[in-house]
């Protein structure tokens, strides 16, 4: 007479596989909200672009040796320049660039520069 042979197959239970699901979803909760985090806390695109036009200002500033008070439009931002002229010494000056929508302020540099023959306006 011929033999059946049964062949059986592991695999996972319904337990495991609910165990392990539960798992994943944890992880990815988790991620997620230290993703949420990040993006609430880390510098957004807006302050950004406020650094990165203030910078571009103080170089042009620097490279034509235009010491003026002015302010400009640029990128949606109000850029205040301010030149004033260092307490204790003549020969420094004190280069401030803002930028600013609105009332609120994004980004704020400010340099000492030596700047011997200042012109007087």
């Amino acid at each position: 007479m011929a033999t059946i042979k049964r062949l059986r197959l592991r695999a996972s239970s319904l337990v495991e596989v609910t165990v392990a699901v539960t798992i994943l979803v944890l992880v990815f909760g988790l991620a997620l909200m230290s993703f949420a985090n990040l993006a609430r806390t880390g510098p957004s695109i807006t302050r950004l672009r406020a650094e990165q036009l203030t910078q571009q200002l103080a170089a042009e500033t620097l490279r034509t040796h235009l010491w003026l008070n002015q302010a400009t439009e640029r990128g949606g931002f109000t850029l205040t320049q301010t030149i004033t002229p260092f307490p204790s010494n003549p020969e420094l000056i004190e280069l401030e660039i803002t930028a600013r929508i609105g009332e609120r302020d994004y980004s704020r540099y400010r340099q000492l520069v030596y700047a011997p023959k200042l012109p007087t306006p």
